[in-house]
């Protein structure tokens, strides 16, 4: 019967955390990508997006691919050499990249049923 109660709880606290990190990395990602869409083409706009990035970024990795968060850094280093050479050109896209990053990071760690799956 301990064995029965331990193994619930364990499984109970494996199905909360597993809840509690999906509302929290959705609202991160959703907070990152209010904050991408108002990206402009200045150094200061893209610094303040990054530091956002560096505070959430730790607790995204843990639970996100390697893959897909590479991504995201690499989407704000290229912003930002973009604007560090006045090459504005691009910088647009690179920024609707990052929020697709951002939304495909948000998708795969929703709990749905779908992804139990």
């Amino acid at each position: 019967m301990k064995s029965f109660i331990i193994s619930l709880a364990v499984v109970i606290s494996i199905f909360l955390l597993t809840i509690f990190n999906s509302i929290y990395i959705n609202e991160a990602i959703d907070e990152l990508t209010v904050s991408a869409s108002k990206l402009t083409p200045t150094e200061s706009s893209i610094n303040q997006l990054i530091s956002q990035w560096d505070k959430v970024g730790f607790a995204i990795r843990l639970s996100s691919s390697h893959k897909e968060t590479h991504r995201i850094d690499e989407a704000l280093e290229v912003l930002l050499a973009k604007v560090k050479s006045d090459t504005v050109a691009g910088f647009y896209e690179e920024r609707a990249l990052l929020i697709e990053y951002l939304h495909q990071i948000k998708e795969d760690e929703s709990v749905s049923f779908e992804s139990i799956i």
